[in-house]
Formats: C-alpha cells, sequence, structure tokens
C-alpha cells in the first residue's frame, strides 16, 4: 500500500465501515416476511434491527481495513531511513490502533445489547465473525511486537555490540526503556549515533502501544468469550425444560390417541352386544324348535 493510499485511508475512516471485504451470513432467527414494523425485542421494528446487524458487519470489516493498513505501516517502519519518515509513520499507526480499538469496543457493545434481547442464533454468529477477526488482529499484533523488538536490539547493537544482557532488558522494558535512550541521547553527540537511539525510542514508543492494543484485544474477547459460554450454558437449559414440557403437537398427539382409544372401546362394546344378541337368538330358536318336536 502506497503512502498517498494509507493517509487517504486514514482521513476516511468512520464509525461504521467503509469498504465490503467480505460478509458473513447471518440467520435472522427465522423471521417470516411481512415484519418490517413489527417490534421486537428491545423496541426495535425488525427494519432495524436488520439495519443494527449490517452496521455490525460493516464495522467489522473497518476493522479489517484498518489491519490490512496497520501491517503495511509495520512494514514500512522496519524499513524507513529517516527521522521525519518514522516519527510520521508512528503516528499514523498510533491513529490506526486507537481508531480500530474504539470501533473495536462499539461492536462488543453492540453485540451485548443484541444478547441482552435474547437475539441468541444472530449473536453467536456475529460474535464468532467478530471474535475470528479480532483473533487474527491480536496474532498480528504479537507477530509485529516480536519484530520491533529484535529490530531495537539489533539497532543497539550496532552502537554498542558488547552491550550486556541487562541494558538489552531495560531496552525492551515498556517501563524504563523510553526513559533509558533519551538518556543516552543526552550522553551522546555523534550524528549517526543519535539517528539510530532516535529510531530505537520510536520503535520503543511503538512497541507501548502494540502492548497496549493486545491488552485491550485480551479484555475485549475474554468479554465476548463470557458471553458466549453463557449462551451456550443457558440454551442446554432452555431445551431440558422444553422437554419436559408437553408441546402442542403433543397434546393433539396425545387428544388423537385418546379419541382411537375411545373409539376402539365402543367398536368392541358393538361387537359384544351383537355377539351376545346373536347368541341369545340361538338359544330361543333351539329352545323353541325342542318345544315343537314334542
Amino acid at each position: 500500500m502506497s503512502h498517498d493510499h494509507t493517509s487517504d485511508f486514514l482521513l476516511n475512516v468512520n464509525d461504521e465501515g467503509v469498504r465490503n471485504s467480505g460478509d458473513v451470513e447471518v440467520e435472522m432467527d427465522n423471521l417470516g416476511e411481512g415484519s418490517q414494523a413489527v417490534p421486537i425485542s428491545g423496541g426495535r421494528t425488525l427494519g432495524e434491527f436488520f439495519k443494527e446487524i449490517n452496521s455490525i458487519q460493516e464495522m467489522i470489516r473497518t476493522i479489517k481495513e484498518n489491519m490490512a493498513a496497520i501491517e503495511d505501516l509495520h512494514k514500512r517502519t522496519l524499513v524507513t531511513v529517516t527521522e521525519d519518515e518514522s516519527s510520521r509513520i508512528s503516528r499514523q499507526l498510533n491513529l490506526l490502533i486507537s481508531e480500530t480499538s474504539r470501533v473495536g469496543g462499539q461492536i462488543n457493545q453492540r453485540l451485548t445489547v443484541i444478547k441482552q434481547n435474547n437475539r441468541s442464533s444472530t449473536y453467536a454468529t456475529l460474535a464468532k465473525f467478530f471474535m475470528d477477526t479480532m483473533t487474527d488482529y491480536r496474532n498480528m499484533q504479537i507477530e509485529n511486537e516480536k519484530r520491533y523488538k529484535d529490530r531495537i536490539i539489533g539497532q543497539y547493537r550496532t552502537v554498542k555490540a558488547d552491550a550486556p544482557q541487562e541494558e538489552i532488558d531495560n531496552l525492551l522494558d515498556n517501563n524504563v526503556g523510553q526513559a533509558f535512550t533519551s538518556q543516552l541521547l543526552l550522553e551522546t553527540s555523534d550524528e549517526q549515533t543519535r539517528m539510530i537511539l532516535t529510531e530505537i525510542k520510536d520503535r520503543q514508543h511503538d512497541v507501548f502501544l502494540i502492548e497496549n492494543s493486545i491488552a485491550e484485544l485480551d479484555t475485549m474477547l475474554d468479554e465476548v468469550q463470557a458471553l458466549v459460554i453463557a449462551q451456550d450454558v443457558v440454551q442446554p437449559i432452555e431445551i431440558i425444560q422444553s422437554a419436559d414440557q408437553p408441546t402442542m403437537q403433543d397434546a393433539t398427539s396425545l387428544r388423537s390417541m385418546s379419541l382411537i382409544g375411545i373409539f376402539k372401546e365402543k367398536k368392541l362394546l358393538w361387537i359384544s352386544l351383537v355377539l351376545f344378541g346373536i347368541t341369545t337368538l340361538t338359544v330361543f330358536l333351539v329352545v323353541f324348535l325342542v318345544k315343537g318336536d314334542s
């Protein structure tokens, strides 16, 4: 991605997505047609619910677009040669990472509302799409954090080849790393060394941003996962409860079975009466014939 393309992208990022980069099929809980104006859970009409689902999908696509731009900036960061360009890319990264975290937080909140409104199957599908996207983002950030730290170590060893492990650890420590590098800059007059140390300081700042974004992603994924687990627990309970209660179909079946039983009982009664009548008539005829012969 060229510099102009990335800059244009940064200027056009919005709350609900800017490009189509793939959809996820969302099952709308088997809702029927002609219900666009019928209120559903949460007081929204079906049309408003569809609009909310589409909006969330667009926001997830925005995150995917941001991920591509962030990855491009990460790659460019590791090959930049000028201090101005390095600082500019760091600012762009900061903007995109912050924007992605903000959009992710909004999606999490809106998914929670859908879950609270009992749109179970819709929530499960969207939550999986969201979790898969954010997991990919987290893995990407972890990989880039490792690359940045390798870059910091490599650059520092060009300045001080025999640097002890303690100094390397200080460089990579978010609490003291930038202060350590700033102190080295104050003590250094060589222009080439200062340029390398300045780049190291920029990368330390980038690592700090990346680690913060990873921590936010961990929290966000834990929250979504907790809701998904809660739903998986609730749904089997609902199924068990439903199994314990007779359904309309069960009641109809029971009623049909009862009617069949009554019909069979009546049929047996009529057969018994007919047989009794035939037997009685036979006995009467036999007695009559015997008396006639006498």
